[in-house]
Parts: C-alpha cells; sequence; structure tokens
C-alpha cells in the first residue's frame, strides 16, 4: 500500500512559484547581495526535504491477506464483492478468492457482499507476514432454513455472530465455545450428523463454529472459552475476545485458534 504525498520535486515547485509571484512586487537588490528572503527560502526547502524523508520512513507495514469465502451448502466460492475497510477500493471475488493488502499486526473488518447473502463481516487481526483466511457464508435461504429449524425467529432487524474455533491444523477445537456479551438469542452449532442444535460448546465430530443469533446492533463481545490446558485467541495472534458493531441484517465472523498452552 502506498501513501499519498507529494514529490520533492512538486514542493520545490510551489516554493519556487510562490518565490516568483513575490518578487515581481518588490525592487530587486544587487545579485551578489544574499537577501534574507534567501536564507528563510532555503531554511523552508531543507524543512520540506526533512518531512518528505521522514514521510517516507513512516510507510505503514503492510500484509498480503488472501480470503477465501465458500458456501456452506456448494462448497464453491462465493462471486461477490470485498471492501478491505482501509479506504481503497472494494476488490472483486474471482471464484470466491481474493488477496489484499492490509496493515501489519493491526485488527481488521472487511466486508463481502454478494448476491443471495447477508453482508458478510470478517473480523481478525493480521499478523507479520502473509497468510490466508478461509470462512463459509451461508446463503439468505439457507440461514433462514437453520434459524426456522431451531424456533429462532430473523426478522431481520439484528445480527448473527459466528465465533470460528479451529486448531492450528485447522480442525474443530472440541470442547471449545463462544458467547457474545448484551442483548441476544440463543446460541447453535453444528453437531457430528450435521444438523444444528442448541449450543455454545464444539462436540465432537460436529462444525467448529458457534453461532449467536439476534444479537442487537452496536457494539459486542464476543468470547472465546478454550477447552482445559488449551487457551483460545484471535487468529493470528491476539487475546480470547474481540469487540465488532454489528449491523442488523448481517452475519459477523471471529475466527480464534485454539491451541494447548505453553
Amino acid at each position: 500500500m502506498s501513501l499519498l504525498r507529494p514529490s520533492r520535486r512538486s514542493l520545490f515547485a510551489s516554493l519556487q512559484a510562490s518565490l516568483v509571484l513575490g518578487a515581481c512586487t518588490g525592487s530587486p537588490g544587487p545579485a551578489s547581495t544574499p537577501s534574507p528572503t534567501d536564507a528563510a527560502t532555503d531554511a523552508v526547502i531543507d524543512a520540506v526535504t526533512d518531512a518528505v524523508t521522514d514521510a517516507g520512513t513512516d510507510a505503514v507495514e503492510t500484509v498480503a491477506v488472501t480470503f477465501r469465502v465458500i458456501d456452506a451448502a456448494t462448497r464453491r466460492g462465493v462471486a461477490g464483492t470485498l471492501d478491505p475497510g482501509n479506504g481503497e477500493p472494494e476488490q472483486s471475488l474471482a471464484d470466491g478468492e481474493v488477496t489484499v493488502q492490509l496493515a501489519a499486526q493491526q485488527p481488521f473488518e472487511v466486508v463481502v457482499q454478494a448476491a443471495g447473502y447477508a453482508p458478510l463481516h470478517l473480523h481478525g487481526r493480521t499478523a507479520s507476514g502473509d497468510f490466508t483466511l478461509v470462512s463459509f457464508a451461508a446463503s439468505r435461504a439457507l440461514t433462514r432454513a437453520v434459524l426456522g429449524a431451531l424456533g429462532i425467529t430473523d426478522d431481520g432487524t439484528r445480527g448473527l455472530v459466528v465465533a470460528g474455533l479451529d486448531t492450528p491444523s485447522l480442525r474443530a477445537a472440541v470442547g471449545a465455545g463462544a458467547s457474545v456479551d448484551g442483548d441476544r438469542g440463543p446460541a447453535f452449532i453444528f453437531d457430528a450428523t450435521g444438523m444444528p442444535r442448541l449450543g455454545d460448546t464444539l462436540v465432537a465430530g460436529g462444525a467448529s463454529f458457534v453461532s449467536v443469533s439476534g444479537v442487537a446492533p452496536g457494539q459486542a463481545t464476543v468470547r472465546a472459552t478454550a477447552p482445559t490446558g488449551q487457551r483460545c485467541a484471535l487468529r493470528e495472534g491476539g487475546g480470547s475476545t474481540a469487540t465488532v458493531t454489528v449491523q442488523a441484517g448481517a452475519v459477523h465472523v471471529v475466527s480464534f485458534t485454539c491451541a494447548a498452552m505453553p
């Protein structure tokens, strides 16, 4: 990612133009006699040069993050767009995959938009090096079917928060759990049969995420709990909690990694 800053040439040209305009209104002095204006100009040019040099050394370090968004039912890539959330333009998801540059070792939130899906907000923290983040997305129709099977009403005024709980080898961290503080509905998981059931702790043979329904819009804290002897932390580094700003009608995914404590 490049930082937009004026070049030395453009800065110096601006300074020179202002000096020329100033000279037009005054009387020139002897060519051989330095004037206070010359000294001031030299000082300004030196200051500008230092500022430009400093700006170059303060450039933000970035890493390449590859996002893969896969349909939960078809296992195919989701076609849509991804907003990197850093002021850069939206990127197209080609076969559900795109690589963007994000600030290193910083929290991030990117938003995926695709026809037939609720807005998908992916939350995490970047590492000091490049990495890949895979996320599943359920269509609106599938989400409604799952919530209906659990007796959960979704009127579109609240959000769904999903906590991914994986081992370092990207398997389900069995025994790990997740919760969301504040005003919310019930949590659910998918068991070894592939069916949804109410609960907030992963089970053997089941999926690797806990979903919390009916989360009120606004800030919410997502908490991961690890099995005995393990620790769950935000993917690529961080603590066991994450604060997200829930949007009505959106799905928010927070990725954690659970591993044995050193």
